[in-house]
Order: structure tokens, then sequence, then C-alpha cells
């Protein structure tokens, strides 16, 4: 596809930490993809003045204003935006609706999270051969936007228990829905 041909758009609202900011730009450094940021605070403020929201109407804001921000710039602009939900998180509906399922393709749509860490980790090794990796994301404390989900476990905040159920599973599924490995979660993850 070659990096001229992605388009990374950051953007930030007044949660986003330094730490976060500076592993996007640095990313698109690293890349060489084309880069923006385009600050959400001012979209957030106006909802917030207007409507007052609280909780999960808060939190799920800013998820789907980065939804609405991409789908502009990509109606603008003639790009695709691809939605980031993997298949674990797509099999128990962890998104926020016209959030972060925003897209017109799903690369990773039938990849199960575990292996999607295993492919992060595939890919980190062969950039560091390179000298074009810098370990950061996987190796750092949640940022504010993350709480506990009350079991010891860092999980998003729009949605605790199944975050946290989807983040230990620790064996993968095959077609008839059998487990390749055994579990002691293996009752919690019966339809």
């Amino acid at each position: 596809m070659g990096a001229e041909n992605v388009y990374g758009v950051s953007m930030p609202s007044k949660y986003s930490s330094d730490h976060s900011k500076g592993d996007a730009a640095e990313l698109a450094r690293r890349t060489g993809l084309n880069y923006r940021t385009v600050p959400i605070e001012p979209m957030f403020d106006a909802y917030m003045g207007s409507l007052g929201l609280t909780g999960l109407a808060e939190e799920n804001l800013q998820s789907r204003l980065r939804g609405t921000t991409l789908m502009a710039i990509s109606n603008q602009e003639g790009h695709i935006v691809l939605a980031p939900g993997n298949k674990s998180e797509l099999a128990v509906g962890y998104s926020t609706l016209y959030g972060d399922s925003v897209g017109a393709y799903g690369p990773i749509k039938d990849v199960y999270k575990t292996s999607v860490f295993r492919l992060a980790e595939w890919r980190n090794r062969a950039a560091a051969e390179r000298g074009r990796h810098r370990r950061s994301r996987r190796t750092r404390s949640p940022s504010r936007r993350a709480r506990s989900c009350g079991r010891g476990r860092w999980t998003r905040t729009r949605c605790r228990t199944i975050r946290c159920w989807t983040r230990s599973w620790p064996c993968t599924w095959t077609g008839t829905g059998a487990r390749t490995r055994s579990s002691r979660r293996a009752s919690t993850r019966r339809w």
C-alpha cells in the first residue's frame, strides 16, 4: 500500500496524555505516513455545554466525535476509514456505536485479540531489527481514560465487565466454538 497512501489523524482531547500524543506522532514519523492533528476538545466542550452529559454518555462522546471527524475527513478527501475492532471485541459488542465502530473496512475484524497482540509483537520484532521500533504502548501503565474494573485488571471506562472478560481469554476458539486449550474461565465463555 505504501506509507504515502496512509493518513493518520490524531484527535486529542483534554483527557489525552502527552505520552499518547507523542506515541502517535512518533509512530507517524517512523513509518512515514501522512499525519495531522485535529483536536476534538472544542467539539466536546460544545456538546457538554449544550447537553450536560454525564457518566457513560460523556465517556462515549469522545469516541463518537472521533468517528464523526474521521468520516467527515473521509468524505471531503476521498479516503476510507479503517475500523479498529478485532474479532474478540466484535463478538461481544465491545465498541461504541458510531464511535470506534466507524469504518468502511476492518483489517483485523477476523483476528482474535490474543492474535492481535502476537501479530504486534511479531511486527515490532521485525521493526526492531531495522532499528525503527521504540517499545512504548504495551509496556506503559494505563492512562487516565482507563480505570480498574475491581478485578485487578485495567479496562477502558465504557465497558468494564466485557473488557476484563476479553482481556482474560487465554485460549482461542475454533469455528465450531470449541476451545483449543483448557481454561479456568470456560463457564464464563458460554453463549
